[in-house]
């Protein structure tokens, strides 16, 4: 599910005024019902990293408050160095 695609020049004209924070939650909120529709859980897979989409108020954490939805944070493990972690 990728209600709102930001594709080249949808980040000037979310800037500009040309695209409102108010259509983008509308189109996600829509999508997280037609999805959900008779299911008792959905999971929501966010983007590569936590930052993607702030310029546009979509980030990971914005949208999972805007869906209400819990939110598990997954990172991959970093090797420390002088350690056989």
């Amino acid at each position: 599910m990728s209600p709102v695609v930001v594709g080249s020049g949808y980040t000037r004209a979310f800037i500009d005024g040309k695209v409102s924070r108010e259509t983008q939650d509308a189109a996600v909120m829509s999508a997280f019902e037609n999805v959900g529709e008779g299911c008792d859980t959905v999971v929501i897979e966010g983007t590569g990293h936590t930052g993607v989409g702030s310029i546009i108020g979509l980030n990971n954490a914005r949208v999972a408050s805007l869906l209400g939805a819990d939110c598990i944070l997954v990172r991959e493990r970093e090797k420390v160095y002088g350690s056989n972690a």
